[in-house]
Protein backbone atom coordinates (compact mmCIF):
# COMPACT_ATOMS: atom_id res chain seq x y z
CA UNK A 1 0.00 0.00 0.00
CA UNK A 2 1.25 3.49 -0.85
CA UNK A 3 1.79 5.55 2.29
CA UNK A 4 0.30 9.00 2.60
CA UNK A 5 3.54 10.45 3.95
CA UNK A 6 7.09 9.37 4.77
CA UNK A 7 7.20 6.95 7.70
CA UNK A 8 10.48 5.04 7.23
CA UNK A 9 12.99 6.61 9.63
CA UNK A 10 15.86 4.71 8.04
CA UNK A 11 15.21 5.87 4.49
CA UNK A 12 17.82 8.51 3.46
CA UNK A 13 19.35 8.11 6.92
CA UNK A 14 22.87 9.47 7.51
CA UNK A 15 23.50 6.73 10.11
CA UNK A 16 24.49 9.15 12.83
CA UNK A 17 24.10 8.37 16.53
CA UNK A 18 24.33 11.37 18.85
CA UNK A 19 26.08 10.57 22.12
CA UNK A 20 26.96 12.50 25.26
CA UNK A 21 30.61 12.62 24.16
CA UNK A 22 33.12 11.12 21.75
CA UNK A 23 34.43 8.50 24.19
CA UNK A 24 30.91 7.10 24.53
CA UNK A 25 30.71 6.74 20.74
CA UNK A 26 34.09 4.97 20.69
CA UNK A 27 33.06 2.67 23.53
CA UNK A 28 29.85 1.81 21.67
CA UNK A 29 31.89 0.79 18.62
CA UNK A 30 34.08 -1.47 20.76
CA UNK A 31 31.04 -3.16 22.28
CA UNK A 32 29.49 -3.72 18.85
CA UNK A 33 32.65 -5.31 17.46
CA UNK A 34 33.15 -7.45 20.58
CA UNK A 35 29.93 -9.35 19.82
CA UNK A 36 31.56 -11.05 16.85
CA UNK A 37 35.32 -10.69 17.33
CA UNK A 38 37.92 -10.80 20.07
CA UNK A 39 39.00 -7.24 20.66
CA UNK A 40 42.59 -6.33 19.89
CA UNK A 41 43.04 -2.66 19.02
CA UNK A 42 45.92 -1.16 17.07
CA UNK A 43 46.31 2.45 18.21
CA UNK A 44 48.70 5.36 17.63
CA UNK A 45 51.49 5.94 20.14
CA UNK A 46 50.34 9.47 20.92
CA UNK A 47 47.46 9.36 23.39
CA UNK A 48 47.08 11.79 26.26
CA UNK A 49 45.91 11.63 29.85
CA UNK A 50 44.82 14.17 32.45
CA UNK A 51 43.96 13.74 36.12
CA UNK A 52 40.55 15.35 35.61
CA UNK A 53 39.40 13.66 32.39
CA UNK A 54 41.48 10.50 32.15
CA UNK A 55 42.08 9.38 28.56
CA UNK A 56 39.21 9.83 26.15
CA UNK A 57 40.54 7.26 23.69
CA UNK A 58 42.33 4.74 25.89
CA UNK A 59 39.88 4.47 28.82
CA UNK A 60 37.13 2.84 26.69
CA UNK A 61 39.66 0.27 25.45
CA UNK A 62 40.43 -0.80 29.02
CA UNK A 63 36.77 -0.59 30.08
CA UNK A 64 35.85 -3.03 27.31
CA UNK A 65 38.68 -5.40 28.31
CA UNK A 66 40.28 -5.08 24.88
CA UNK A 67 43.87 -6.03 24.22
CA UNK A 68 45.90 -3.33 22.52
CA UNK A 69 49.13 -2.52 20.77
CA UNK A 70 50.58 0.81 19.57
CA UNK A 71 52.01 1.78 16.21
CA UNK A 72 54.73 4.41 15.88
CA UNK A 73 54.04 7.92 14.63
CA UNK A 74 56.32 10.32 12.78
CA UNK A 75 57.49 13.77 13.81
CA UNK A 76 54.22 15.38 12.64
CA UNK A 77 52.01 12.56 13.96
CA UNK A 78 51.59 10.69 10.70
CA UNK A 79 51.39 6.91 10.82
CA UNK A 80 54.76 5.17 10.55
CA UNK A 81 53.44 3.02 7.73
CA UNK A 82 56.20 0.38 7.83
CA UNK A 83 55.69 -0.23 11.53
CA UNK A 84 51.93 -0.14 11.04
CA UNK A 85 51.90 -2.83 8.35
CA UNK A 86 54.40 -4.97 10.23
CA UNK A 87 52.05 -5.15 13.21
CA UNK A 88 49.07 -5.97 10.99
CA UNK A 89 51.07 -8.78 9.39
CA UNK A 90 52.22 -10.32 12.67
CA UNK A 91 49.29 -9.70 15.04
CA UNK A 92 45.63 -10.64 14.91
CA UNK A 93 44.23 -7.11 14.97
CA UNK A 94 40.46 -6.67 15.00
CA UNK A 95 40.26 -2.86 15.12
CA UNK A 96 42.58 -0.14 13.79
CA UNK A 97 42.19 3.36 15.20
CA UNK A 98 43.46 6.36 13.22
CA UNK A 99 43.42 9.76 14.94
CA UNK A 100 43.22 12.92 12.85
CA UNK A 101 45.19 15.10 15.24
CA UNK A 102 44.19 18.76 15.60
CA UNK A 103 41.87 18.50 12.57
CA UNK A 104 44.58 17.45 10.09
CA UNK A 105 44.75 14.25 8.07
CA UNK A 106 48.29 13.73 6.82
CA UNK A 107 47.99 9.99 6.21
CA UNK A 108 47.30 8.12 2.99
CA UNK A 109 43.87 6.94 4.10
CA UNK A 110 43.23 4.92 0.96
CA UNK A 111 46.39 2.93 1.69
CA UNK A 112 45.39 2.52 5.35
CA UNK A 113 41.93 1.37 4.28
CA UNK A 114 43.41 -1.18 1.88
CA UNK A 115 45.74 -2.55 4.56
CA UNK A 116 42.80 -2.97 6.92
CA UNK A 117 40.85 -4.87 4.28
CA UNK A 118 43.86 -7.03 3.45
CA UNK A 119 44.36 -8.04 7.08
CA UNK A 120 40.66 -8.20 7.99
CA UNK A 121 40.73 -5.33 10.47
CA UNK A 122 37.94 -2.84 11.11
CA UNK A 123 39.00 0.76 10.48
CA UNK A 124 37.82 3.47 12.88
CA UNK A 125 38.55 7.17 12.40
CA UNK A 126 38.84 9.37 15.48
CA UNK A 127 37.48 12.67 14.17
CA UNK A 128 37.15 14.34 17.57
CA UNK A 129 39.50 17.08 16.30
CA UNK A 130 38.37 16.91 12.65
CA UNK A 131 34.85 18.21 12.37
CA UNK A 132 34.23 17.69 8.66
CA UNK A 133 30.85 16.19 9.49
CA UNK A 134 28.09 17.36 7.16
CA UNK A 135 30.32 19.51 4.95
CA UNK A 136 30.40 19.30 1.18
CA UNK A 137 32.80 16.79 -0.39
CA UNK A 138 33.65 15.31 3.02
CA UNK A 139 36.37 12.67 2.88
CA UNK A 140 37.73 12.51 6.42
CA UNK A 141 35.35 10.36 8.43
CA UNK A 142 34.22 8.37 5.39
CA UNK A 143 37.24 6.07 5.02
CA UNK A 144 36.60 4.03 8.14
CA UNK A 145 33.90 1.47 8.86
CA UNK A 146 33.08 3.82 11.73
CA UNK A 147 34.07 7.34 12.72
CA UNK A 148 33.32 9.40 15.80
CA UNK A 149 33.28 13.11 16.63
CA UNK A 150 33.35 15.51 19.56
CA UNK A 151 30.75 18.26 19.17
CA UNK A 152 31.97 20.46 21.99
CA UNK A 153 35.38 20.85 20.37
CA UNK A 154 33.76 22.75 17.49
CA UNK A 155 30.39 24.04 18.70
CA UNK A 156 29.30 26.24 21.59
CA UNK A 157 28.43 23.30 23.83
CA UNK A 158 30.08 21.64 26.81
CA UNK A 159 29.31 18.08 25.72
CA UNK A 160 28.14 16.01 22.79
CA UNK A 161 29.53 13.38 20.45
CA UNK A 162 28.58 11.62 17.25
CA UNK A 163 29.02 8.04 16.06
CA UNK A 164 28.97 7.77 12.26
CA UNK A 165 28.42 4.37 10.67
CA UNK A 166 29.85 3.83 7.19
CA UNK A 167 29.61 0.03 6.99
CA UNK A 168 26.67 -2.35 6.70
CA UNK A 169 28.61 -5.22 8.27
CA UNK A 170 27.30 -4.68 11.79
CA UNK A 171 23.85 -4.23 13.27
CA UNK A 172 24.11 -0.99 15.23
CA UNK A 173 22.18 -0.99 18.47
CA UNK A 174 20.75 2.24 19.78
CA UNK A 175 22.87 4.12 22.28
CA UNK A 176 21.43 3.90 25.79
CA UNK A 177 19.21 6.91 26.54
CA UNK A 178 21.42 7.93 29.47
CA UNK A 179 24.39 8.21 27.11
CA UNK A 180 22.77 10.23 24.34
CA UNK A 181 23.39 13.89 23.57
CA UNK A 182 21.09 16.33 25.35
CA UNK A 183 18.42 18.34 23.55
CA UNK A 184 20.48 21.52 24.02
CA UNK A 185 23.41 19.93 22.20
CA UNK A 186 21.21 18.72 19.35
CA UNK A 187 19.64 22.14 19.00
CA UNK A 188 23.04 23.82 18.88
CA UNK A 189 24.17 21.37 16.19
CA UNK A 190 21.09 22.09 14.08
CA UNK A 191 21.26 25.90 14.32
CA UNK A 192 25.04 26.18 13.77
CA UNK A 193 26.29 27.14 10.32
CA UNK A 194 29.01 24.50 10.03
CA UNK A 195 30.46 25.95 6.83
CA UNK A 196 30.84 29.33 8.52
CA UNK A 197 32.52 27.76 11.54
CA UNK A 198 34.95 26.00 9.20
CA UNK A 199 35.71 29.21 7.29
CA UNK A 200 36.35 31.25 10.45
CA UNK A 201 38.69 28.61 11.82
CA UNK A 202 40.57 28.43 8.54
CA UNK A 203 40.95 32.22 8.39
CA UNK A 204 42.19 32.31 11.96
CA UNK A 205 44.72 29.61 11.12
CA UNK A 206 46.01 31.64 8.16
CA UNK A 207 46.37 34.67 10.44
CA UNK A 208 48.70 32.73 12.73
CA UNK A 209 50.72 31.61 9.72
CA UNK A 210 51.23 35.27 8.80
CA UNK A 211 51.60 36.82 12.26
CA UNK A 212 53.44 34.26 14.37
CA UNK A 213 57.00 35.48 14.98
CA UNK A 214 59.67 33.71 12.97
CA UNK A 215 61.91 31.85 15.39
CA UNK A 216 64.01 28.70 15.35
CA UNK A 217 62.38 27.89 18.67
CA UNK A 218 58.89 27.75 17.12
CA UNK A 219 57.97 25.00 14.66
CA UNK A 220 54.59 25.21 12.91
CA UNK A 221 53.42 21.63 12.53
CA UNK A 222 51.13 21.94 9.51
CA UNK A 223 50.50 24.12 6.49
CA UNK A 224 46.77 24.56 5.98
CA UNK A 225 45.44 22.41 3.13
CA UNK A 226 42.22 22.67 1.15
CA UNK A 227 40.39 20.02 3.17
CA UNK A 228 41.66 21.03 6.61
CA UNK A 229 39.36 22.39 9.32
CA UNK A 230 41.67 23.08 12.25
CA UNK A 231 40.76 22.32 15.84
CA UNK A 232 43.69 24.50 16.94
CA UNK A 233 46.98 25.89 15.67
CA UNK A 234 49.61 23.36 16.80
CA UNK A 235 53.21 24.43 17.22
CA UNK A 236 56.27 22.87 18.82
CA UNK A 237 58.20 25.04 21.26
CA UNK A 238 61.85 24.05 21.33
CA UNK A 239 64.57 24.09 24.01
CA UNK A 240 62.23 23.08 26.84
CA UNK A 241 60.43 26.44 26.78
CA UNK A 242 56.92 25.14 26.15
CA UNK A 243 55.83 25.07 29.79
CA UNK A 244 57.24 28.54 30.49
CA UNK A 245 55.47 29.97 27.44
CA UNK A 246 52.23 28.22 28.41
CA UNK A 247 52.19 29.83 31.86
CA UNK A 248 53.39 33.18 30.50
CA UNK A 249 50.45 33.34 28.09
CA UNK A 250 48.10 32.21 30.85
CA UNK A 251 49.32 35.09 33.01
CA UNK A 252 48.50 37.49 30.16
CA UNK A 253 44.93 36.16 30.08
CA UNK A 254 45.60 34.07 26.96
CA UNK A 255 44.88 30.42 27.80
CA UNK A 256 46.24 27.77 25.46
CA UNK A 257 46.32 23.98 25.58
CA UNK A 258 49.00 21.33 25.15
CA UNK A 259 47.58 18.23 23.43
CA UNK A 260 49.04 16.12 24.92
CA UNK A 261 51.55 17.25 27.52
CA UNK A 262 51.29 13.91 29.31
CA UNK A 263 51.00 10.55 27.55
CA UNK A 264 49.34 7.48 29.03
CA UNK A 265 51.80 5.33 30.97
CA UNK A 266 51.34 2.43 28.55
CA UNK A 267 53.23 4.43 25.90
CA UNK A 268 56.73 4.11 27.32
CA UNK A 269 59.49 6.57 26.52
CA UNK A 270 61.98 3.80 25.68
CA UNK A 271 59.71 2.28 23.04
CA UNK A 272 58.30 5.57 21.72
CA UNK A 273 60.85 8.36 22.33
CA UNK A 274 59.57 10.49 19.43
CA UNK A 275 56.05 10.52 20.86
CA UNK A 276 57.37 11.78 24.19
CA UNK A 277 59.47 14.41 22.48
CA UNK A 278 56.37 15.79 20.71
CA UNK A 279 54.48 15.68 24.00
CA UNK A 280 57.14 17.84 25.66
CA UNK A 281 57.05 20.49 22.89
CA UNK A 282 53.42 20.71 21.73
CA UNK A 283 51.36 23.86 22.24
CA UNK A 284 47.93 24.46 20.70
CA UNK A 285 46.85 28.05 20.02
CA UNK A 286 43.12 28.88 19.75
CA UNK A 287 41.40 29.20 16.36
CA UNK A 288 37.79 28.61 17.43
CA UNK A 289 35.11 30.81 15.94
CA UNK A 290 34.97 33.17 18.93
CA UNK A 291 38.64 34.04 18.38
CA UNK A 292 39.10 37.37 16.60
CA UNK A 293 41.95 38.56 14.43
CA UNK A 294 42.77 41.07 17.16
CA UNK A 295 43.02 38.19 19.67
CA UNK A 296 45.49 36.46 17.38
CA UNK A 297 47.55 39.64 16.99
CA UNK A 298 47.76 39.96 20.78
CA UNK A 299 48.76 36.32 21.23
CA UNK A 300 51.45 36.56 18.55
CA UNK A 301 52.76 39.80 20.05
CA UNK A 302 53.06 38.23 23.51
CA UNK A 303 54.81 35.17 22.06
CA UNK A 304 57.28 37.51 20.41
CA UNK A 305 57.75 39.37 23.71
CA UNK A 306 58.40 36.08 25.46
CA UNK A 307 61.15 35.02 23.08
CA UNK A 308 62.64 38.53 23.10
CA UNK A 309 62.82 38.47 26.87
CA UNK A 310 60.21 41.21 27.34
CA UNK A 311 58.52 39.61 30.33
Amino acid sequence: MISKSAIDKFNCNLKLHFTCNARTAWSHILRIVSTSRKLKVLMPSYIGYTEREGSGVFDPVEENSARYIFYRVTNNLEIDIDHFEKILQSDEISIVLVIHYFGFCRNDMELIKNYCRKYNAILVEDCAHAFNLGLNKQRIGNYGDFSFYSLHKYLATTSGGVLKVNSDIFNISEVDSSKRASEDVLEQYVVTDLEKVANVRRENYRSYELLLPKSKEIEIMYTLGNDDIPQSFPVKIKNKKREKLYFYLMKQGMPTTALYYRLISQIGIESFPLSHNISEEILNLPVHQDTTINDIKLICREIENFFNGVN
